[in-house]
């Protein structure tokens, strides 16, 4: 599915342990895909393009559409060749300074560079009730 052609509301950028680059990205590789996440308490999306074996670029979007008093929120599980897993810093659905305005918030040109080999990523939401919901797996074609 080519992205580049759709205008799409885009998910949550990462801040994560390794090293999160947050910025414009260069261009994008083929290597372009989504993981989406939709649940009760909180829906989003990321928008990935893997440029190597350690580093992707990333737009997502967040928004909260159950309005629990909660903030919904996404941000990415990176997956590792070695089994191994970190989560980036969530991103909080903050469209007009209300979370609960059916709104997506975007997040937009971040990358992500770790250490270790990233093997897949998924988009995981959730809110601050402790309720989340991983999306599905998009696989690294550099690993």
């Amino acid at each position: 599915m080519n992205l580049k052609k759709k205008a799409l509301p885009l998910l949550v950028g990462a801040v994560a342990l390794p090293a999160l680059l947050l910025g414009p990205t260069g261009s994008a590789s083929a290597a372009t895909n989504r993981s989406d996440a939709c649940g009760t308490n909180a829906c989003g999306s990321a928008t990935l393009s893997f440029q190597s074996a350690y580093k992707t670029s990333v737009n997502m979007s967040v928004k909260d559409p159950y309005c629990n008093g909660y903030n919904g929120y996404i941000h990415l599980k990176v997956w590792h060749t070695d089994g191994t897993y970190t989560y980036t810093t969530k991103r909080y659905d903050t469209t007009g300074g209300n979370a609960c305005d059916g709104l997506y918030t975007s997040y937009n040109g971040l990358s992500w560079t770790d250490s270790k080999r990233i093997s897949r990523i998924e988009a995981r939401v959730g809110d601050d009730s402790g309720w989340s919901l991983v999306g599905n797996s998009v696989d690294n074609p550099y690993t």
